[in-house]
C-alpha cells in the first residue's frame, strides 16, 4: 500500500475494516507528537464510527516504527501527555477513553519500544520475517510507559519478559512468535494481503460481536482472558443473561483498569523522580 497523503496517519475504507497506515518513513516512522495524536484521533474515529469493526494498523516504508522521536516528544511526556478531544488510547496508559473495538497490527522490519506496546494492547499480531525488536528504555534510562513492563510478562512469562526487558537487546520475528507477542510470521510481501485476510471471518459477523468478545477479558491487567475475567464465558440463556454477562465483564474490566494505571502512575512517578 502506497501513503495517500503527507498525513503521519494514513487511513483508508475497505468495507468494514479501517487500514490506518504509519507515514513517517524517512524518520522510520518514529513517533513524534504529530504522529501520536493523530493515531489516537484515528482510532477514536473509529471507535466512534458504527460500520467498522476492525481496525488494521500497518506502517508505510521499510520499518514499523523506530520507537519514540525523543527530541520531539520528550519535554511533553515530561510533563505529561494529555489526549486530544475525542481520541482513544490504544494503550490504556494515558487515562483517557479506551478502544473497545478489535486492533490488529503488522509489523515489519525495526518494531521498537511504542510499536511493540502498542502490539502487546492489540488483539492479533503478524509480523514480517525480516522483523526486528527491541524494548530499549533501560539502555537509555527511560520507563516504557505503554505498559510493556505489566502486559510482556503476562503475555510472555516472567523469566522470558526479563530477558528482553532488562538487557533492551534485539529480539527476531522467531523470538517474537516464541514470547506470544506475534500471532503469524509471513515473508515481506506476504504480510499485507494476509493481514487483510486475517480479519476477514467466514460469515458476516455481528455488527456487536467485536465489541464484545476481545476486549471482555483483562484487556493487559493480569488474569486470564475470558468473559468477566474467569476462564470459562458467562451462563446465560438469551438476550438477559448476555446484558448480565456484560455488565458483570465491564465492572471487572474497569477495576482492572484502574489498578493497571495505578501501578503506572506509581512507576512513571518513580522513573522521573530519580531523574
Amino acid at each position: 500500500m502506497k501513503p495517500a497523503s503527507e498525513n503521519r496517519i494514513t487511513s483508508e475504507h475497505r468495507g468494514h475494516l479501517l487500514v490506518l497506515g504509519l507515514n513517517r518513513a524517512e524518520k522510520r516512522n518514529a513517533f513524534d507528537q504529530r504522529m501520536l495524536d493523530e493515531l489516537v484521533l484515528a482510532l477514536g474515529e473509529y471507535e466512534r464510527d458504527p460500520n467498522l469493526r476492525c481496525a488494521l494498523l500497518i506502517a508505510h516504508g521499510e520499518h514499523f516504527t523506530a520507537g519514540l522521536d525523543l527530541a520531539d516528544v520528550g519535554e511533553r511526556f515530561r510533563k505529561g501527555w494529555q489526549l486530544p478531544a475525542g481520541a482513544v488510547d490504544p494503550w490504556g496508559t494515558f487515562g483517557g477513553p479506551r478502544l473497545s473495538k478489535p486492533l490488529m497490527v503488522a509489523a515489519q522490519g525495526y518494531c521498537f519500544t511504542i510499536g511493540i506496546e502498542l502490539m502487546l494492547a492489540a488483539d492479533i499480531c503478524l509480523c514480517a520475517s525480516n522483523a526486528r525488536f527491541a524494548q530499549m528504555e533501560v539502555r537509555r534510562g527511560l520507563f516504557p510507559f505503554g505498559g510493556a513492563t505489566l502486559r510482556l510478562p503476562q503475555t510472555a512469562g516472567w523469566g522470558n519478559a526479563m530477558r528482553w526487558l532488562l538487557t533492551g537487546d534485539e529480539f527476531d520475528a522467531h523470538e517474537a512468535y516464541r514470547l506470544g507477542l506475534v500471532q503469524e510470521i509471513w515473508a515481506p510481501e506476504e504480510l499485507l494481503p494476509n493481514a487483510l485476510k486475517t480479519r476477514r471471518p467466514r460469515r458476516e459477523p455481528s455488527p456487536s460481536g467485536g465489541r464484545s468478545n476481545p476486549r471482555f477479558g483483562t484487556s493487559g491487567t493480569g488474569g486470564k482472558p475470558g468473559c468477566c475475567g474467569r476462564e470459562h464465558p458467562c451462563q446465560g440463556a438469551g438476550a438477559d443473561g448476555q446484558r448480565r454477562c456484560r455488565r458483570r465483564a465491564e465492572s471487572h474490566a474497569g477495576k482492572a483498569r484502574r489498578e493497571l494505571q495505578r501501578q503506572l502512575d506509581k512507576q512513571i512517578e518513580a522513573t522521573f523522580a530519580a531523574h
